[in-house]
């Protein structure tokens, strides 16, 4: 069973309350879905259609993340520095050298 994304993209958040935060304001803006491992933003396995591209929020790019896609650039950090997450780096990752269902499913079992 898949999640249905309105767009092929997908924001990745490393914890539950970054994912929180975009899944609620990022309502109003029409940002496409949230993951984390963390709690209720841990999806199933299957996205339709299959994301294409990746927004990515953490504080390093991963070197699993690094070797899935082709394209990848520093889009925005969290400047606040009274935020949680000050100096929180964000990642627009695009072009995948392969099916990102397939990586997904390899990192969540």
């Amino acid at each position: 069973m898949g999640i249905e994304n309105k767009t092929s993209s997908l924001i990745y958040c490393e914890n539950y309350g970054q994912a929180g935060v975009i899944a609620i304001i990022g309502q109003q803006y029409g940002l496409p879905h949230s993951v984390s491992f963390g709690d209720s933003f841990r999806y199933p396995r299957q996205f339709d259609p299959d994301i294409e591209s990746f927004i990515y929020v953490n504080d390093e790019i991963g070197d699993d993340v690094k070797t899935l896609f082709e394209e990848i650039k520093i889009i925005g950090r969290i400047e606040n520095p009274l935020a949680r997450e000050s100096q929180t780096l964000v990642y627009f990752c695009k072009k995948p050298r392969r099916s990102f269902n397939a990586f997904w499913q390899e990192v969540t079992q």
